[in-house]
């Protein structure tokens, strides 16, 4: 109801363009991180194809999100196409989160986009976007069962470490200070028996 609230009010704004270019894309990325959070995937993908129309700085980040969106679609050759190009962006000083989002885009290239994790891939990008901030703790225990299911089957280092990462970052944000901890330790565990 809440989303559905907020969505009216943006498009009347956007309809008597009351926003300029930034309040928009704002205004487009809050709603896109709520429908991602609540699985609702196709509206999450019209928001971000809307912050891409614009233009953003985060070009990478958003072709990412867009192309793990169109992969869980099952639209594989369009989600391809959209890592290719989330890949190949090029900046002078990429912000950490860019730089973050193209490596992904090119990891996902060579994968190809039948990945198992991709819920949790998004949620990825979620928490290094701090979208998890004021985000009411049952939405987010709804996608925890999913974050621990890919770090218990995860091969890789880094999926493992993103995955802790992202799971102690949705136990903190819904209370759970003891269990957040483990998890952060967990990634520093990792990290050392990956690096030695």
């Amino acid at each position: 109801r809440e989303l559905d609230g907020a969505m009216s009010e943006y498009q009347l704004c956007k309809e008597g363009n009351f926003f300029p270019r930034e309040m928009t894309q704002i205004a487009c990325q809050e709603r896109a991180y709520i429908a991602m959070l609540q699985n609702n995937f196709d509206l999450a993908l019209t928001e971000i194809q809307t912050i891409l129309e614009i233009g953003t700085k985060f070009q990478s980040t958003y072709l990412l999100l867009s192309g793990l969106l169109t992969g869980y679609r099952a639209d594989a050759r369009d989600a391809l196409k959209l890592f290719e190009t989330g890949a190949k962006q090029s900046m002078s000083r990429p912000h950490p989160l860019e730089r973050f989002s193209m490596r992904r885009c090119a990891y996902y290239t060579t994968q190809g986009v039948t990945y198992v994790g991709m819920h949790v891939a998004l949620l990825e990008v979620l928490y290094l976007a701090n979208a998890f901030l004021n985000c009411p703790p049952d939405i987010l225990a709804s996608n925890l069962e999913s974050v621990q299911g890919s770090v218990a089957s995860a091969t890789d280092p880094l999926s493992r470490c993103l995955g802790l990462l992202t799971q102690g970052s949705i136990l903190k944000y819904m209370g759970c200070p003891h269990e957040a901890e483990e998890s952060f330790r967990a990634v520093s565990c990792q990290s050392i028996h990956t690096f030695l």
